[in-house]
């Protein structure tokens, strides 16, 4: 016979052999099949027949949890390594063969053959751990699930394509590798090194808080109209006292003729006259202060630079002979 055909002989005879190998496997393990468990198994080889290998496979699988059996392990077996599994297929054939050697199952050779035919393509990953005694809590994890301490430096099928390793621990800064397998039994190794401590960031002591202000700077040009200002009216008040003076002056010399040559100390007019030097006095030191304020503000509006002024105070000054008025501030 050609081999060609020997080959599809082969196929039909395990196929055949996968169609009945639930209810064989079946009579093994209960009295009756469970309905179920044949439905799904007979709707899994449905599909894989229409060539949906990826719904099969949980159909096979819920089939199984309900009811063990060599063939259910051969067809889902089939299933995986028909989706790229190569190490989760190679497994099950493998467990189907033992449970086929324990209920003397002529399928055991098929599932030895299908085992060992896939053995030379299922890819190895070793993760080493190096010790961390300052970690005893560490976990680590291979693709999400916990990976056993009995399972660190030994070379572990898997299947081909991407695997993450994680290792964490309180406090410690978390490690992670991911290696990509391919699907012809490629090797790789990931080692987990001790755990460092999370780095502490130092925090910023708080900013200190603004200064009080005491008022908005003024510029040099608005102080000059200020100063002006002032001087302005330092030099109305002093008309106004002026006008004051002369005004007590008339009175006292109304009060006495010869004011001030011949009148007596206790003479009206010493009233009005005392009044009249006082006012004299302040409508002086008001002319010379205003107009010196006139002054300083006119020249602070008309040179004006760019800077500006702060503090600006305004305070009388007063003297034992003296009067008159304090400006100051700073740039």
């Amino acid at each position: 016979m050609p081999p060609l055909h020997r080959h599809h002989r082969a196929l039909a005879a395990f196929a055949f052999s996968s169609a009945i190998a639930f209810a064989s496997a079946a009579r093994a393990d209960t009295a009756a099949p469970d309905p179920a468990a044949v439905a799904l198994f007979d709707q899994g080889r449905q599909l894989m027949t229409a060539g949906k290998v990826a719904e099969a496979c949980p159909k096979f699988e819920d089939s199984l949890k309900i009811t063990r059996s060599v063939g259910g392990l051969l067809n889902l077996a089939d299933c995986y390594e028909k989706l790229g599994k190569t190490a989760t297929a190679w497994a099950s054939f493998r467990t189907a063969a033992g449970m086929a050697h324990d209920g003397k199952d002529a399928r055991e050779k098929v599932a030895k053959e299908r085992a060992a035919a896939l053995e030379p393509k299922v890819p190895h990953l070793t993760v080493n751990v190096d010790d961390d005694p300052a970690s005893p809590d560490r976990a680590v994890q291979r693709d999400g699930v916990p990976f056993p301490k009995e399972e660190w430096g030994i070379p572990m099928p898997v299947d081909p394509g991407p695997h993450k390793v994680d290792a964490t621990a309180a406090g410690k800064t978390p490690f992670s590798e991911t290696v990509e397998l391919g699907p012809e039994g490629l090797e790789a190794t990931v080692t987990v090194t001790a755990l460092q401590p999370v780095p502490v960031v130092p925090v910023a002591p708080p900013p200190p808080p603004p200064a009080e202000k005491h008022g908005a700077p003024l510029s040099r040009r608005t102080l000059g109209v200020i100063v002006a200002g002032v001087g302005v009216a330092g030099l109305a008040f002093g008309a106004v006292a002026g006008l004051v003076a002369l005004g007590d002056y008339h009175s006292a010399v109304n009060a006495c003729a010869s004011y001030p040559d011949h009148c007596s100390p206790d003479h009206s007019a010493d009233g009005p006259n005392s009044l009249a030097r006082t006012w004299a006095t302040v409508s002086t030191v008001s002319f010379i202060a205003g107009g010196a304020l006139a002054t300083v503000g006119g020249v602070l509006f008309f040179t004006a630079p760019k800077a500006s002024v702060t503090g600006l105070h305004l305070a009388p000054a007063v003297g034992p002979r003296t009067a008159g008025l304090s400006l100051g501030g700073a740039w």
